[in-house]
């Protein structure tokens, strides 16, 4: 595969939903939003006031922080290799975020996430499959709560009270699927993302199915810049294709 086409497919998956949203914003600040704080406890304003290595770095603690909450998820269901649906290595617009932040856009906040599956041997998606889950969750004290989606399939929602959801989806195809979201944060999005995927070389940007624990690592602020404003130059021409809901693979 070539480079450009790996790191355009990491890139369209960080704006899928971003398009969507995009005309639900002007761009300008609403009224009152400035003392607003985000997930952090930060407002705009703080968040603005960082240099842009800082803002990068701290984009790499909740990336990272993320990313050890899904593995711990992971372990409860599987030690095997999980299959990357989201790799996580991007920055979505905050309109993402499970809980809404006033005065949030698709470009000035920000959400991380990351979607992992397995397809469990014999698996048909039981609703009881959903317990080891769901004890995982009561082992912390979470809230959550259990939904029957069409399909006949389950789906449980947590929230961890860090400023992390998860979700656990099971369905009768054997597949599946752990989603871990953070609720919004100031900050601009497509200048994380494109620092981000700048600095990642394509041998990192294709990793394949993975234990808990492994994933996509963060780059340094010092790591060269690969290919310059890769971002811009590849999403302006078109739209991205329409999303595949979350967790979902292709029946057999």
């Amino acid at each position: 595969m070539s480079r450009r086409r790996g790191r355009a497919g990491i890139v369209l998956g960080a704006v899928l939903m971003v398009a969507v949203m995009a005309g639900c914003s002007t761009g300008e600040k609403p009224m009152g939003s400035e003392s607003v704080l985000d997930a952090a406890g930060v407002t705009q304003a703080e968040a603005e006031a960082l240099t842009p290595e800082q803002r990068f770095d701290v984009f790499g603690e909740r990336y990272v922080a993320m990313h050890e909450l899904l593995a711990e998820a992971q372990r409860e269901i599987s030690e095997g290799e999980w299959k990357w649906l989201v790799k996580g290595a991007a920055a979505y617009g905050g309109l993402e975020s499970p809980i809404s932040l006033h005065g949030a856009t698709s470009t000035n906040s920000y959400t991380v996430t990351a979607t992992s599956s397995i397809r469990l041997p014999g698996a048909v998606g039981e609703r009881s499959d959903l317990d080891p889950m769901l004890a995982f969750y009561d082992s912390h004290g979470w809230e959550y709560q259990v939904t029957e989606l069409r399909g006949k399939r389950h789906w449980a929602k947590a929230n961890t009270g860090t400023g992390f959801w998860l979700d656990y989806m099971v369905q009768p195809n054997g597949y599946y699927s752990i989603s871990i979201f953070s609720e919004a944060f100031w900050g601009d999005s497509s200048e994380l993302l494109a620092a981000v995927v700048d600095r990642l070389p394509e041998s990192v940007i294709e990793i394949g199915p993975s234990v808990p624990g492994v994933y996509i690592p963060f780059p340094k602020w010092s790591d060269p810049v690969i290919e310059p404003d890769f971002y811009y130059r590849t999403t302006k021409p078109t739209p991205p294709p329409k999303p595949t809901p979350r967790g979902e693979e292709p029946a057999e």
